[in-house]
């Protein structure tokens, strides 16, 4: 997809049904994975292939982590993921994925975190590539003007949401310029938000 999205074939209003037919693959499996145990922790467009017939493919699994259930290595499963799924294991602080695919609190490198998030994050990432043809910041990180505008966005959210467990709608999210403009369908922004 990284050829693809170099030459610009995703962009515009007459690529919308692609665009959203690739993230739905691309979430699809992201899904699949994650109901299994595996966590891809380097979704990216390089590692995201395309048939013929327009199938996506998710590949290089070089630094996936099983996350949870027994790992599919160990004689007792079988060679099966998703056997004996239990609690998540939280990944150790540490740079895992490629930028600007990376999520913000991996970049941190302060804490444990959930490798499935890193996943979710880098999956939106693909679909600001798809719309825009390219990143819209280099590192989820303060400094990053576009990026700066996304955090700001959500402050001023969680200031006129105080209460506990608040959620966006398709209608009050977050505002980030970028993301306000050239996402479409609109629905689709409050969940790229999340």
């Amino acid at each position: 997809m990284f050829g693809l999205v170099q030459k610009g074939w995703f962009k515009g209003d007459d690529k919308k049904k692609d665009r959203l037919c690739l993230f739905k693959q691309l979430i699809q499996g992201v899904a699949y994975l994650h109901a299994n145990g595996i966590a891809h922790r380097d979704i990216k467009l390089e590692n995201l292939l395309l048939t013929k017939d327009s199938k996506l493919k998710i590949t290089d699994f070089g630094v996936s982590e099983v996350f949870s259930g027994t790992h599919p290595g160990v004689r007792e499963s079988g060679g099966q993921c998703g056997r004996n799924m239990s609690e998540v294991r939280l990944c150790s602080p540490g740079i895992c994925g490629s930028e600007p695919y990376i999520a913000p609190e991996v970049l941190e490198k302060k804490n444990k975190y959930d490798p499935r998030a890193l996943d979710v994050w880098s999956s939106a990432i693909v679909m600001i590539y798809l719309t825009f043809g390219g990143a819209i910041w280099s590192r989820a990180e303060r400094g990053n003007a576009h990026y700066d505008k996304l955090v700001r966005g959500w402050e001023r959210w969680y200031e006129k949401h105080p209460e506990s467990g608040a959620c966006i709608t398709e209608t009050d999210y977050p505002l980030c310029l970028a993301l306000d403009v050239g996402v479409n369908p609109p629905a689709l922004r409050p969940l790229m938000l999340q």
